[in-house]
């Protein structure tokens, strides 16, 4: 991918772009990382970076105070984060030709997608990852067309959380590592023998394949 940065009143925002997906030119793909400066940077897609690229048009970034972004030493509150994302998606709005904006974060991102999903009417869909704010951010949700990825035993984020968005009228796509112990439609689950997770689209890039889809079909 591309390296570019983007300037904004936090500082300079580092952003990857890929645009290897012809026959989806009007789709764009923002991907938001988790909130941990130590790990949660654009290299944590690393991994499963050829799965992205394979499928859809995608921006990864680095949010302000992480990874290449300059600003480092700016201390960001949460609403300085969707801000700061806001000046992103305006900035390829204008710049490409998108018909279809999906947004997909995970834990921390995924509250940033939550508050952009309220904030932003015309989303195409949106993929949360094992998201923080789930409680509070359920309920208020614009865009329909929502799919998330989760492990029943994540030791960070309660998978519990989940019944948040089942109690929503929202379109749910459920994708687990192990079998949750729910009666829902549109579910596709994963045994899983691995430790629990914070992690799941490490720890099953075809989990997350089929997560990732579901939101570009």
């Amino acid at each position: 991918m591309a390296g570019n940065f983007l300037e904004t009143k936090f500082g300079e925002m580092y952003y990857e772009l890929e645009t290897r997906s012809e026959n989806r030119k009007e789709q764009l793909a923002i991907f938001i990382h988790g909130s941990n400066k130590q790990t949660q940077k654009i290299n944590f897609w690393s991994p499963i970076r050829s799965i992205i690229q394979s499928q859809v048009n995608a921006v990864v970034i680095d949010l302000i105070g992480h990874g290449r972004s300059k600003g480092t030493d700016i201390e960001m509150s949460f609403t300085d984060h969707v801000t700061s994302v806001k000046l992103l998606i305006n900035h390829f709005t204008k710049k490409m030709e998108i018909r279809d904006l999906i947004l997909i974060g995970r834990s921390y991102g995924g509250a940033i997608v939550q508050q952009l999903a309220i904030d932003i009417e015309d989303i195409a869909s949106i993929g949360l990852i094992a998201p923080a704010g789930v409680e509070k951010y359920a309920n208020q949700i614009k865009t329909k067309k929502i799919s998330i990825l989760w492990d029943v035993n994540d030791p960070i984020i309660p998978f519990k959380q989940i019944e948040n968005y089942l109690n929503t009228n929202n379109e749910i796509k459920l994708y687990t590592l192990g079998k949750p112990n729910l009666n829902v439609n549109n579910l596709f689950y994963i045994g899983s023998d691995n430790n629990p997770s914070h992690e799941p689209e490490l720890q099953s890039p075809e989990l997350f394949t089929r997560f990732l889809k579901s939101l570009i079909e």
